[in-house]
Parts: structure tokens; sequence; C-alpha cells
């Protein structure tokens, strides 16, 4: 991973062409793409451990040109980052959104994260498009350190959707 500041005849370029590894300082086709769409499936993980962690695997579709794409809902509300885990650069940047540089094709990207205090819900907040609006979630419960319950969300059959294959263990909500 590398960062790339290109500027032709002092014009700063916000995105380069990058195509099989390589930049491009001239692109053949000018036009702008207007088919830039971005489809998104998120599944999150709850993990009960202390510290309690929580895995956000994010499902991307792109079309279009290459660009960067800020998503807001990586991370929840008192969740500390811990990994990002992407074939495609990204960072969380101070505030707790995902900015990825996406280009054409299906990409996965997960977001580790750790709550420290003590816990008594999540609640999911309302995001910003691109973010979906429905999430699934795992709940990977450990009884022996507390219990857990689950409130006002319908049980979903983990066979039926498109889980990551690790996660189709867990009850689904």
């Amino acid at each position: 991973t590398g960062l790339v500041h290109l500027s032709i005849n002092n014009k700063s370029i916000a995105f380069p062409d990058f195509r099989d590894g390589k930049v491009w300082l001239k692109t053949l086709n000018n036009k702008t793409h207007q088919n830039n769409r971005l489809g998104l499936q998120v599944f999150r993980k709850i993990t009960d451990t202390i510290p309690l962690k929580l895995t956000t695997h994010i499902k991307l579709d792109v079309s279009g040109q290459q660009r960067e794409v800020i998503l807001e809902g990586a991370l929840l509300d008192g969740f500390i980052p811990g990994a990002v885990h992407s074939r495609l650069p990204s960072q969380i940047d101070i505030n707790g959104r995902l900015k990825i540089q996406v280009r054409p094709g299906q990409w996965t990207i997960e977001v580790s994260a750790i709550h420290q205090q003590l816990l008594n819900q999540i609640v999911l907040p309302e995001f910003k498009k691109p973010w979906h609006e429905d999430e699934i979630w795992v709940l990977d419960q450990q009884p022996h350190l507390r219990l857990i319950k689950v409130v006002d969300k319908n049980s979903i059959d983990p066979s039926q959707i498109q889980l990551p294959l690790q996660w189709k263990k867990y009850p689904a909500y």
C-alpha cells in the first residue's frame, strides 16, 4: 500500500488512473463515467468476550470509475477500531468513517472493533447513504460470561442468507 500524489502541469489529479498496478499519466477516455454505482451488504458479528468484539463484514459491488467512497457505519458508537482487512486501500479516519479507494468489481472489507466499557445494549443508529439500512447480525454468545437477550429482532435462518461461511453456525438476526 502506498500514497500517490500526482500533479500534471501544476494541476493536482485527485484520482490517478491505476490499471494493472501501474499509474497512467494520460487516460485515453476522458469521459466522466456516469454509471458509478455502489451496492452494499452489511453483516456484523458480536463476539461475547471481554472486551466485547464487533466484526463488521461489508460486501461491495462497485461499477463505474475508481473513486474514493466514505462510509459512515463501519464502527458503532463507543467501539474502538482494531483492524481493517481489505484488498482495496482503506482506512478509518478520526471520526470513525471508513474511507475506501474503490474500483469496479466485487470486494469484501472486514472491520474489527472492541468495546471496553460495560455495555447494556447495542443500538444501531441511522446512517447516511450509501450505507444500507438493513443489516444482518450474528451472535457468538458465551453464557459463562454473561447472558445476552436479543429484543425486538426477528431470527433468520443462517443457511438461507449470504453470511460469511464461518458465521453460519451462529444465530442470525
